[in-house]
């Protein structure tokens, strides 16, 4: 169900210090729209790059707005996705779902 929490946190006219405070929501999904938002300030990016969550840090290595240092954490994640989309931000859906076949049949 798509909630007004998860609305604000993608919407990128959503103010800076109201992604803030979404960012520390108990919901991962609400977390990774943040994570996903191109308005999301540096910091509070850096600080979702060790969510506890995979779809959050995945959220983060593909959002275009990530700083290179936050990069640079996450290129050494456990997750092969997440270091493929920190490295490679601008892969599409196609792209990431044809390298996840490729793997999965290796």
């Amino acid at each position: 169900m798509i909630t007004d929490k998860l609305l604000r946190a993608a919407d990128p006219t959503t103010a800076p210090q109201e992604l803030a405070r979404l960012a520390d929501d108990p919901d991962a999904a609400v977390r990774a729209e943040v994570a996903d938002n191109p308005a999301t300030p540096s910091d509070v990016l850096a600080a979702l790059a060790g969510d506890p969550f995979y779809i959050v840090r995945a959220a983060v290595a593909h959002n275009p707005s990530t700083p290179p240092a936050t990069r640079a954490v996450l290129a050494d994640d456990g997750a092969w996705l997440i270091r493929t989309l920190a490295q490679n931000p601008a892969l599409t859906t196609a792209e990431i779902l044809a390298m996840d076949q490729a793997r999965r049949r290796d």
